[in-house]
């Protein structure tokens, strides 16, 4: 139900026509996932949450498709090793991509119109 939902989504957003995304509330990252299958090379994409932990979970989901590529994903289930780990914002060069930690400075230091597809 998750990957319809994420499909049908990003269809209706025309993700690949997108310069700049940001996914707010990014939960462990699937929609994040698809969105990164989905989007224009060039384009990039940020994903926040307020939940460190599910901050960490997009991270650890995000790094094993960078490394393993995109076959499987939907079946990771790595478990966060230590829950005392530090969360810090985390870029993904390859994917032109970073997951933050949600809060009023990256709402804020977003510019007006910088932002194509807001999720």
């Amino acid at each position: 139900l998750t990957l319809v939902l994420g499909l049908t989504l990003t269809a209706l957003l025309k993700i690949q026509d997108a310069r700049s995304i940001l996914e707010v509330a990014c939960g462990s990252g699937l929609l994040g996932i698809e969105i990164l299958r989905q989007k224009h090379s060039d384009a990039k994409l940020i994903c926040a949450d307020i939940a460190e932990e599910m901050v960490l979970r997009t991270q650890q989901r995000f790094q094993f498709v960078q490394e393993q590529g995109f076959g499987g994903y939907r079946q990771f289930n790595r478990q966060i090793q230590d829950p005392n780990t530090e969360v810090k914002d985390r870029v993904f060069d390859s994917f032109n991509s970073q997951v933050k930690i949600l809060n009023n400075e990256i709402l804020i230091g977003i510019q007006n119109n910088s932002v194509d597809r807001y999720i």
